[in-house]
């Protein structure tokens, strides 16, 4: 005090001393630090009220004005890192103009003394500690050492904030200067392998900061998650060295934000609360040993076993409390008034009510701090007078749900092609689209009737996404993106409800440029690529923003994507002004996954046996379940994702499981949207036929209303009783096999896999061509085929002609149509594949359009399955590429190496493009004994009941047959996404023939032959079959297989 020209105070020296920590533990008889941060600490005890008390104190109209300017943040010109896998260079985005003078740097003490008392809520201590520190620091012509401040707590407490508080009160350009630096660990020092050069370059970075200007700043944002040892590099810069190679580094101010700690810091707030006292009691005292020793000793810290800590090189350890309910309604008020709305206390108060609040039973503090306030602020501004925000839907407006839904925009996505060797990133692209109002326009009512005629069925989904995506698009000046997350079983929406977002605010909808889509197992398949796939896909998002700040990006899958993955875009989705000089704040990110799915339908199936109304069901009845869930799923891409603890994502938004009546309003809005007649009738036959579950009760929709489009064709081409069975008379059975030795040369392309060379090998007709002279349905001569020459096959026969006939008779199909056959050996399963392909292509399965891919012969290893994922996506998009209408045929996939097939589960899905290519027009077909058991035990017992085996219908074999294949780890079906996504439009079962059939069969043969068809021989070839079971004999157990190869023995 007397070096500083100040009067000695005894009382403060004491002050000051008595809140230093001391050792050993009970005699606490010499000071830890020495007198080594006296002078740093002495500005906070000589400008103390003359009771000591530094506390900041708000009034309640201060505290209302709390939040006024936030939506008015300093645009921030940060420098930062980006890591060139190969070279490792900084690029550094800077402001030429700005110099290191005074007319540049100027500290505003009454503007931080503002600021902090206005707009910090609930931190006391922090207050308090920051005010006095920076304004001893900055008053000092000659420090000692740099102000080092380390900010700990909980998530949406004011760390980040506050530090952009300091920094607009230092700085003319606050954030934007060119003379602060922000470092984020996940983003500038993701890999743990490059300790050693980011060591080398931050060294070298800070020294270069400083020489430019003595009065840097800089922040070192997620401590908790840097790499330990990094910041150690550093050390040096942040002591009482007067120059280090001729360079002071006593005027910078370093600020270090971190989580580590905030469990501590909780504990003492609850303490505090349980025993009634104030929060305001908390003193640092209470605090900063305990934080101090939390981050030294957590070894997943930058603080772990730290110079910084162990060498006193902080000067403070600044605790952010947790904020209250009463917090939350500050910043929701001052929200308000800051966005010249006037103040409404009941929206604040059920914002805050709707908010996860911890820990569980007293539930004192808000899990999200003020974080989300903002986002979510404008979902109770636009709410009715009562507050209910939920979309209410006429069952007219439901009839229309569906009636532009075949007219989807063309998506052209950009998306990331990875090839195993260079993994370069493609782009598709329109150059004619420009990112301003001419291209993107916010049309809030068009998303509003969009939403309530569409999306059927979810109450919660509609109205939060339409008041947090009109409330955003609204604003000019979002603090940060909006991070959207959808959660739901398979089937209810979450796809659909994104190209409703995008259709609304992109003129050209899915087909924009600036839409971009990522599925985990297409974009992202090779878990030992994740580090790469890290540095691309931050790389790809900077370029796509920097291109145009009104981007979407979608992340399809989140559920299988790798853990970790999404980590390294955290950064782009706080609250940060720039990052490389690139603003990620009117960027819109939303994330699809299946996970929490159990959860929500555990919770509408609660609600439905209660006798409550689903509509009753509310957001805080989900939200915080379905994040627990995300966030402790291992096998999930939110797993201990900072996306969630630090609560980044604005809504986690529940899709509830669709009952019985929702599948009635979808197949009649189809219907309507097809331009056919709603036939009421028809849609209560094919929702009937739908899987429902749970068992016995069966509520909800196992499929959702995910094949109600491609199996709508099925009933409406149905006869008036509803009955689609194709009956064929003898003389018709007879013609069964007439030109069956005619059958058309295979040119089949196929891939021949050379065990060193893995080379696909094509054979094709070169004169063939995609257009109608060599693609026409022949819709009749299906039919024909398929009543004449698919022998005892009832339930095949209707599903597959209605089916293909639907689905070729549709010019703009929602996606392509997945036929799944299933049943025993030498039932028709192959065949009937001939016949689709002989009614489609002018060369049958001659044609070049038409590919097949035996599990054996094509993917016989099963080390080369990554090899195999990769060349069959590029193989398929080759084809696809060259004609729509190609058709793919996948033969034993009860063979299938398990998960393969999941490589080509996004070319069967609902995208509109995928890499500029759309899948949509294509068809595939998969064969498969797996099931014949299950289908054989069917109509076994049908058989023994004395039923007539036409009896059984497909709602009796479905759900076994899918089940079977799921289930089966020899399987290519086994835990396959296209059987969990509902992909698979039909699976199809082939019945095991009867004696009676094998009889047909061989007549056929010898009418087919030429010859005069001699029903005695047919028997005695039947007679001399093996058939099963041993006792009954009432199946063949080859079916027709071996008839034509047997008849010559016999005629």
């Amino acid at each position: 005090m007397k070096a500083r020209g100040q009067k000695s105070d005894q009382n403060k020296a004491h002050k000051l001393a008595k809140d230093l920590e001391y050792f050993p533990k009970f005699w606490e008889a010499s000071s830890t630090r020495g007198c080594k941060t006296v002078e740093a600490r002495l500005e906070f005890y000589t400008m103390s009220t003359s009771d000591g008390n530094c506390s900041v104190t708000m009034s309640t109209s201060n505290k209302y004005n709390a939040l006024k300017q936030m939506n008015k943040e300093s645009k921030s010109s940060v420098v930062v890192k980006s890591l060139d896998p190969i070279n490792y260079e900084w690029q550094q985005i800077f402001n030429s103009h700005e110099s290191c003078d005074s007319k540049w740097i100027s500290f505003n003490a009454e503007g931080l003394r503002a600021d902090v008392e206005s707009k910090l809520i609930g931190q006391h201590i922090a207050s308090s500690i920051i005010l006095k520190a920076v304004e001893g620091f900055m008053s000092d012509t000659n420090p000692q050492k740099p102000l080092v401040l380390s900010l700990h707590g909980p998530s949406g407490t004011g760390k980040n904030f506050v530090s952009k508080l300091i920094a607009g009160n230092i700085y003319k350009e606050g954030m934007d200067s060119s003379f602060v630096h922000i470092f984020i660990s996940t983003y500038h020092f993701p890999h743990q392998g490059h300790v050693d050069l980011y060591k080398t370059q931050l060294q070298q970075w800070i020294k270069d900061k400083i020489t430019h200007c003595e009065r840097s700043m800089f922040i070192f944002d997620e401590m908790d998650k840097m790499h330990p040892g990094l910041t150690d590099s550093i050390m040096p810069y942040l002591g009482y060295h007067n120059k280090l190679d001729g360079v002071s580094y006593r005027k910078a101010i370093f600020i270090f934000l971190s989580n580590a700690g905030g469990e501590i810091i909780t504990e003492t707030a609850l303490k505090f609360w349980k025993e009634g006292k104030d929060r305001e009691e908390i003193e640092l005292k209470d605090l900063e040993t305990l934080i101090s020793a939390t981050a030294f000793n957590n070894n997943n810290s930058g603080f772990w076993h730290s110079s910084l800590i162990d060498r006193h090189l902080v000067d403070f350890f600044v605790p952010f409390l947790p904020l209250q309910y009463g917090h939350v309604i500050i910043c929701a008020m001052a929200t308000m008034k800051a966005r010249g709305q006037k103040p409404d206390q009941n929206k604040a108060h059920k914002l805050a009510k709707d908010l996860e609040y911890f820990p569980k039973f007293w539930e004192v503090f808000s899990a999200r701090g003020c974080k989300t306030v903002e986002a979510r602020l404008e979902f109770y501004m636009m709410s009715t007078s009562d507050g209910n925000c939920s979309v209410t839907m006429s069952t007219s407006n439901k009839y229309n749900a569906l009636k532009q839904m075949n007219k989807e925009s063309k998506s052209s996505v950009v998306v990331k092609s990875v090839d195993p060797i260079n993994y370069e990133w493609q782009q598709i692209f329109n150059s004619h689209e420009s990112c301003d109002s001419k291209w993107i326009s916010f049309n809030a009512e068009g998303l509003r009737a969009d939403l309530e005629s569409k999306l059927i069925g979810q109450h919660i989904a509609s109205s939060i996404i339409l008041k947090a995506v009109e409330g955003f698009m609204s604003d000019t000046n979002p603090q940060k993106p909006l991070v959207l997350s959808l959660h739901g079983p398979s089937g209810t929406g979450k796809n659909f409800v994104s190209k409703l977002i995008a259709g609304n605010i992109y003129k050209e909808g899915m087909d924009s440029s600036f839409v971009h889509i990522f599925i985990s197992t297409y974009h992202f398949p090779h878990q030992g690529h994740v580090d790469l796939y890290k540095t691309q896909l931050q790389q790809w998002i900077k370029d796509k923003i920097t291109h145009c700040e009104h981007s979407m990006f979608i992340f399809d899958e989140m559920d299988k994507c790798p853990p970790g993955l999404m980590d390294s875009i955290m950064p782009y989705l706080g609250y940060h002004n720039k990052l490389d000089g690139v603003s990620y704040r009117k960027a819109i990110f939303i994330f699809l996954s299946n996970a929490g799915g159990e959860i929500i339908t555990e919770t509408a199936l609660k609600f439905w046996k209660e006798g409550k109304d689903r509509e009753e069901i509310e957001l805080k009845d989900l939200e915080t379940l379905i994040s627990a869930t995300a966030f402790n799923n291992n096998n999930s891409g939110f797993w201990h994702s900072s996306l969630i603890d630090r609560n980044l994502v604005d809504f986690f938004v529940p899709f509830l499981p669709l009952q019985y009546g929702h599948v009635i309003i979808c197949a009649m809005a189809t219907m309507k949207a097809r331009g056919q007649k709603p036939d009421q009738n028809k849609a209560h036959k094919l929702a009937k036929d739908l899987e429902y579950f749970p068992k016995f009760w069966e509520v909800f929709s196992a499929r959702g209303c995910k094949t109600v489009e491609a199996r709508l064709e099925f009933y409406m081409m149905s006869t008036s009783d509803g009955n689609c069975s194709v009956t064929m008379s003898t003389s018709n059975k007879y013609n069964a096999l007439k030109q069956m030795n005619k059958e058309s040369k295979s040119s089949v392309v196929v891939k021949s896999l050379d065990p060193i060379n893995y080379e696909w090998q094509q054979i094709f007709n070169s004169h063939e061509s995609c257009d109608s002279k060599w693609i026409s349905f022949n819709a009749e001569g299906l039919r024909a085929d398929v009543e004449s020459k698919l022998i005892g096959q009832h339930i095949a026969s209707s599903i597959i002609l209605k089916a293909v006939e639907g689905f070729m008779s549709d010019d703009n199909p929602q996606k392509p149509l997945v036929l799944s056959l299933h049943g025993p050996s030498g039932t028709g399963k192959n065949f009937v594949s001939k016949l689709i392909a002989g009614n489609i292509y002018k060369k049958g399965m001659d044609s070049s359009f038409v590919k097949v891919f035996t599990s054996t012969f094509h993917f016989p290893h099963k080390e080369n399955i990554d090899r195999y994922k990769t060349q069959l996506q590029q193989w398929i998009k080759d084809k696809i590429t060259h004609c729509e209408r190609s058709m793919f045929i996948f033969d034993e996939m009860d063979k299938m190496h398990p998960g393969l097939t999941d490589s080509i589960m996004p070319y069967l899905g609902y995208h509109n493009k995928l890499d500029g290519v759309s899948y949509r027009k294509a068809i595939f077909i998969f064969l498969s004994n797996a099931g014949g058991e299950i289908i054989t035990e069917t109509a076994l017992k049908f058989w023994k009941e004395g039923k007539d085996r036409e009896e059984i219908e497909l709602k009796d074999l479905e759900t076994l047959i899918s089940a079977t294949a799921f289930n089966n780890n020899n399987s290519g079906f086994w835990h396959s996404s296209l059987i969990d996504r509902h992909l698979v439009d039909f699976f199809v079962p082939f019945l095991p023939l009867e004696y009676r059939h094998v009889v047909i069969c061989a007549i056929a043969a010898m009418k087919a032959r030429g010859q005069k068809p001699d029903q005695n021989k047919a028997i005695k070839l039947a007679e001399d079959l093996d058939f099963f079971p041993k006792f009954e004999r009432a199946f063949s157990v080859r079916g027709c297989k071996t008839v034509e190869a047997r008849l010559e023995f016999y005629t």
